[in-house]
C-alpha cells in the first residue's frame, strides 16, 4: 500500500504530498446514491404514482441532502502538495479538491520546524498529522486528514526537518 504522506526531493526543492485517502470515494458514493433517487423522483420509478405527495416531498429532501453531503465531502476531501523552495525562500501549500484549489504561501524564515500533531478521533483513539510550526505560535497543516500511524508522520517530519536544516 502506498504511504499517504510522501516526501521526495525534486531538484533543489522538497515536495511533500499527502492524500485524502479513500474519503473522495465516499463523496462520490453519496452523490451517486442521491442521484439515483433524484432520477427516480423525476420519473425513473415506474410506481411513482403510488407514492403520496408528502412521501415524495420527504424523498426529495432526503435525496438532495444526501447529494449535498456527498458534494460537501468532495469539497472537503483535499490532497495537499507542499513545495519547500530554498531558492525562492518560500513554502507553497496547495490544497486540491475536485471543486477548488487553495494556495497558501509562507516565507521560509517564518518556519521553526516540522512537527507531528496529535488529536483524537471519534472513538478517542489517537490520530496524527504533519504540520509546520511557524513564528507567533501558528501552525500550517501539511496533511488533509489525520492518520492512525504515527511512524509515517514522524518519518515525514524528520525528512522535512533535515531539509530545513540544510537551507538555514
Amino acid at each position: 500500500m502506498k504511504d499517504p504522506v510522501v516526501v521526495r526531493q525534486d531538484g533543489s526543492q522538497l515536495v511533500v504530498e499527502a492524500s485524502a485517502g479513500p474519503v473522495p470515494v465516499l463523496g462520490v458514493f453519496f452523490v451517486a446514491i442521491g442521484g439515483i433517487f433524484v432520477y427516480g423522483l423525476l420519473g425513473g420509478f415506474v410506481n411513482l404514482y403510488e407514492v403520496g405527495l408528502w412521501e415524495r416531498g420527504v424523498a426529495w429532501a432526503v435525496s438532495l441532502a444526501v447529494m449535498g453531503a456527498g458534494a460537501w465531502i468532495l469539497h472537503e476531501a483535499r490532497g495537499h502538495r507542499t513545495v519547500i523552495d530554498p531558492v525562492r525562500r518560500t513554502v507553497v501549500i496547495s490544497r486540491r479538491a475536485p471543486f477548488h484549489t487553495g494556495r497558501e504561501q509562507i516565507r521560509l524564515a517564518e518556519i521553526r520546524e516540522a512537527v507531528v500533531t496529535r488529536d483524537s478521533d471519534s472513538d478517542g483513539d489517537p490520530v496524527y498529522g504533519v504540520g509546520l510550526e511557524l513564528q507567533g505560535n501558528r501552525r500550517a497543516s501539511l496533511t488533509p486528514i489525520l492518520y492512525p500511524d504515527r511512524t509515517l508522520c514522524d518519518r515525514a517530519a524528520a525528512e522535512i526537518n533535515r531539509f530545513l536544516e540544510g537551507t538555514r
